[in-house]
């Protein structure tokens, strides 16, 4: 047994080739000192930290430069090609193209190549520092270039450690172990590993050990100190994770800044080169402190044992006397480490040599503006990527809807009629619901603007004073029919202004639809449509408009539609019944037919037109009832030019591809139909505008390219478009596209994606997920 004194100890307690043949008899330098003293040792450390900060940085960035910028390269290049959404660059490159990856591996051999000098040179300067000794960063290169493979045999190790653990945690879930007990085993196994080895490298470099034989001095160096060693290893990693992830964590939860934006990706790059010194520092920490503790309290720091110049024990406290008989515990050997560490720098200079005028802002451009050059272009926006904000629409759950949307000085006004409610709301940007209308049966309409709203809802109505067994009870009720509604602030609209039945049908409400327009001279047009039903009575039901004067819409003018022209389709919502205003007087309204897939246009030119004029742009598509679940984005949208004259945008029900009618006259007796994208799995309605040019812009998807595009029509019959990219398609069904211009020529959109799903009723659901898109440049920075 090992006697307290420390006699019977020496063998035991050197490290190999220590003795008298390794100068045993040496003396340690006098200016290196341990520390066995918690207090002591935390003060010692943020004592280097703020004496020793500058010259960390530069060992540590100086080397790396090279590497910093090229990947600060790899971080700019994918912005060449995506959008700028709120502020943050979005990307349309894929990461695992080749070239990006092979770029990216080239980075990560030059990183691990440079990685020894930076990270041993580092770790000299930082671990003299706390014995007490001051080196300069030419000094710290010099010394870790000879054990430069020692330090990337450390960096495999810790690279293998983790990436090992993951590997068999994620080997252990799939074969469906419980996921906690795994966690226990993994972090069981995994951090006492890695506090050896995270200690081992300050061992080796200072004591001149292997890797491997740095692993079991670090294992010897443990005894009884396991719980301070642990915790400062702790404390080392926990900086880097609190400077990195959990700054950028706390920033995106009480400011403003965005996810990947430059301004957060520049802040926590900052963060995280102010904290790597501190976390090199508390690693290193471990190999100074020489305290020891008992089992019974690991964390404590008792009364010092006393240490030989060679890190022998020579005497323990009297409690530790009882675990005498446990083995041998060492410090770190100052001798060797005064042996193998440069001789103290002669001044305080960085020891690279130059005028200081020259060499300090040379090293602040190396240190700092090396890693916040890719930020900074960033934030330049290079490559003239669109700019966007983005707020997610949470009354857009489904696909089955007709849409209204007016741009606002702040953002935009929605109004969204889907399925059997109606709900507005108001982004600025954000987008909160300040209205929700009374529920009614599908085929509902709504229009907003000037801060208000105007909607329809068709409502049926039963007998309530019959039973339910009663077939009186579901006999034609008067009541039953369109409602029109308005409210002249929709924020302050918990009853509407007004509401009328302006439509009787006493019949059974299927394929039923409806839209709204405000005509040029003020006047408000409602356009409404339900299935023929020769049994209910004076409205035997199809497709009629109504001009009323004003919001209360008392005494409309009534305009009827042969029988032939049918609308919709059966229990579905969409862009069916689509009418717009011409600036010169009269409308035109894109009428929609699911079930045999046929379009057509009513179009009048003039202001107190009765007999408009129908055109058919599409014939039946469909031998019999069409029944997908497509059915509700077979519409279409409608727009005016300056000169009266229509355009339409729609999607083919087979092939999906986009398109565009150019009407010839305000009547659209011809017109010319032009293909503007191709193929597409999906089918949303194109959104459609056209700018203060009297240009026509199409939003919709390229399925080619897979990406959001906003084309614009370079000739009059958009023959010839460009198209400018916006977001990148995400693999979920397009299923929304609304587009709107400000008085800027500024885009406002609606965009929506998402997946269906068979119900529990046998019937096919859409769940969306949309978001309001405004550009902050005319038609998204579109370039002609």
């Amino acid at each position: 047994m090992d006697r307290p004194d420390g006699r019977g100890t020496a063998r035991e307690d050197r490290p190999d080739g220590d003795g008298e043949e390794a100068g045993g008899g040496d003396a340690a330098p006098t200016d290196l000192a341990l520390c066995d003293d918690w207090a002591a040792l935390f003060h010692r450390v943020f004592a280097v930290y703020a004496g020793r900060l500058w010259p960390l940085l530069v060992v540590a960035s100086l080397p790396a430069v090279p590497i910093t910028l090229l990947g600060q390269a790899l971080l700019v290049a994918p912005a060449r090609d995506g959008v700028y959404l709120n502020g943050a660059p979005e990307t349309a490159i894929d990461p695992l193209a080749t070239p990006y990856l092979v770029a990216t591996g080239i980075a990560v051999l030059l990183g691990l190549a440079v990685a020894p000098v930076v990270l041993g040179g580092a770790t000299l300067l930082g671990t003299a520092a706390l014995l007490g000794r001051r080196i300069s960063p030419r000094q710290a290169w010099r010394a870790a270039l000879p054990r430069y493979f020692t330090t990337l045999t450390w960096i495999l190790l810790l690279i293998t450690l983790l990436v090992g653990s993951l590997a068999f945690f994620l080997w252990a879930l799939s074969a469906e172990w419980e996921e906690v007990l795994t966690a226990v085993l993994v972090l069981g196994a995994l951090i006492p590993l890695l506090t050896l080895l995270t200690v081992s490298l300050p061992l080796a470099l200072v004591e001149g050990h292997g890797p491997f034989r740095a692993l079991w001095e670090a294992a010897r160096l443990a005894r009884r100190r396991f719980g301070t060693h642990l915790l400062l290893v702790s404390l080392s990693y926990g900086v880097s994770v609190a400077a990195g992830t959990g700054l950028e964590r706390a920033l995106l939860r009480w400011t403003d800044l965005v996810e990947g934006g430059p301004v957060l990706l520049a802040t926590t790059v900052l963060a995280g080169l102010l904290a790597a010194p501190l976390s090199l520092l508390l690693a290193c920490a471990a190999v100074v402190y020489s305290g020891t503790a008992g089992p019974e309290n690991p964390f404590a720091t008792p009364r010092p044992a006393r240490y030989d110049e060679r890190g022998r024990l020579v005497s323990l406290p009297r409690e530790q006397h009882r675990h005498a008989d446990q083995g041998p515990v060492r410090a770190l050997d100052l001798v060797r480490v005064g042996a193998r560490l440069p001789e103290p720098a002669p001044d305080r200079s960085s020891g690279l040599g130059g005028p200081r005028a020259v060499v300090v802002p040379a090293l602040v451009l190396a240190v700092f503006g090396a890693p916040l050059s890719g930020p900074a272009l960033l934030a330049a926006n290079p490559f003239g990527l669109p700019e966007m904000d983005s707020h997610p629409v949470v009354s857009v759950g489904g696909d089955e809807l007709s849409v209204s949307m007016r741009p606002t000085d702040q953002g935009a006004m929605i109004g969204v009629a889907a399925g059997r409610v109606v709900d507005v709301q108001v982004c600025d940007p954000e987008c909160r619901s300040v209205h929700e209308g009374s529920p009614g049966r599908h085929g509902n309409g709504v229009l907003v603007g000037d801060g208000g709203a105007q909607w329809t809802v068709w409502r049926e109505y039963l007998h309530e004073d019959a039973s339910p067994n009663d077939g009186a009870r579901y006999a034609p009720h008067p009541d039953s029919g369109l409602y029109w509604m308005s409210c002249a602030d929709v924020t302050d609209c918990e009853t509407p202004d007004e509401e009328v039945q302006l439509r009787h049908f006493t019949g059974d409400h299927y394929d039923t639809a409806s839209g709204i327009t405000r005509l040029a001279d003020g006047r408000l047009l409602v356009a409404s449509s339900v299935r023929h039903d020769d049994d209910a009575g004076a409205d035997p039901g199809g497709l009629r408009l109504y001009l009323c004067a004003d919001t209360s819409c008392a005494d409309p003018e009534t305009v009827l539609f042969p029988p032939e022209l049918t609308v919709g389709g059966f229990l579905t919502d969409g862009d069916f019944l689509t009418p717009a205003a011409s600036p010169g007087g009269g409308y035109a309204m894109a009428v929609t037919d699911t079930v045999r897939g046929t379009l057509s246009v009513v179009a009048c030119a003039e202001e107190s037109c009765t007999d408009p004029e129908i055109t058919e742009i599409r014939g039946e598509r469909f031998y019999s009832e069409h029944e997908s679940r497509l059915r509700g984005r077979f519409g279409a949208r409608v727009e005016f030019r300056s000169d009266g004259t229509p355009v339409l945008a729609y999607r083919e029900p087979q092939g999906g591809r986009a398109r565009v009618v150019d009407c010839h006259d305000p009547l659209c007796a011809e017109f010319t139909d032009t293909a503007v994208t191709g193929p597409g799995w999906a089918r949303p309605v194109p959104g459609l505008a056209v700018d203060s040019q009297d240009r026509v812009h199409v939003l919709t998807p390229d399925f080619v390219q897979e990406r959001l595009v906003l084309l614009s029509c370079q000739d009059r019959s958009c023959a010839r478009t460009s198209a400018t990219p916006l977001e990148a398609l995400t693999g979920a069904e397009p299923a929304v596209t609304v587009l709107a211009l400000d008085g800027a020529d500024r885009p406002h959109m609606l965009w929506g994606q998402g997946q269906s799903h068979a119900s529990f009723s046998g019937w096919t659901d859409f769940d969306a997920d949309a978001r309001y898109l405004r550009c902050a440049e005319p038609l998204c920075g579109s370039r002609w």
